[in-house]
């Protein structure tokens, strides 16, 4: 009954969905504040996907050690199938300087909003971008796939694009994929079923997030309802989300 009353009178800029995006930019400076990509500008939007926690540096916190060893390893080639706004594509950039980074995505208002992060961030000469990905353009890219790391959310077409019969080179790829059975029943198991004799395969679960994530503090934060910020740090993901982590069994 309270909120009925008082949303009407509230502006719309003091409302908690459009306020807390605004207060995580300001306290970080426009800079994602934590995590493998920490020091990353960014720009004030995402690509059909939650955009403060990446701002905070907490999106998808469950890859970031896979994330850091595939760093580690300091591939000479990224390939990021499914790039939006390069929330990966540009943080990778920015940590591997020697290396070559192709984006493909799909839409092209994602293609215009990454090449506004590439900006930001002076990566404009470093990465080349492309459209939608199919099996000939990964083929075409990937060479024998020595020395690769393989970035993949493509809502579900990884069932077509990740196959190393189709595709050989990603025999000899690191992987971090996305799964979407709840667009392809079944697809973990059958990605998983391709890769298992040429790489060590750990299969990542998401967990749950907690208001206490949010690290800033205000007192219009005070009189907001827990709901809100439990909405800015989740990321709005239909059932439980599930990645695999595939490594070559030789070495790369």
């Amino acid at each position: 009954m309270l909120r009925s009353i008082v949303r009407p009178i509230t502006p719309v800029a003091l409302r908690p969905m459009a306020y807390l995006p605004r207060l995580t930019f300001k306290m970080t400076g426009g800079r994602v504040f934590s995590g493998p990509f920490k020091g990353m500008q960014y720009i004030n939007e995402s690509f059909e996907s939650c955009y403060i926690p990446k701002v905070l540096g907490i999106y998808e916190r469950e890859l970031q050690p896979a994330v850091e060893a595939a760093i580690a390893s300091e591939p000479q080639l990224v390939v990021d199938i499914g790039t939006a706004e390069g929330y990966y594509a540009v943080g990778v950039a920015r940590r591997l300087p020697n290396a070559q980074i192709v984006g493909f995505e799909a839409e092209a208002a994602g293609r215009v909003l990454l090449s506004q992060m590439m900006e930001l961030n002076g990566m404009h000469d470093r990465i080349a971008i492309r459209g939608r990905c199919e099996i000939a353009d990964l083929n075409e890219v990937l060479g024998d796939g020595l020395g690769t790391w393989i970035i993949c959310d493509c809502e579900g077409y990884e069932q077509v694009l990740l196959d190393p019969k189709a595709v050989p080179a990603m025999a000899n790829s690191m992987i971090v994929a996305e799964l979407h059975d709840m667009f392809v029943p079944g697809v973990t198991a059958q990605i998983v079923e391709r890769f298992s004799a040429t790489h060590d395969i750990e299969q990542i679960a998401e967990s749950k997030r907690s208001i206490t994530e949010y690290p800033f503090k205000a007192l219009y934060l005070q009189m907001c309802p827990k709901r809100y910020l439990n909405w800015a740090v989740n990321e709005g993901r239909t059932g439980v989300t599930t990645w695999l982590w595939m490594r070559p069994k030789k070495s790369i």
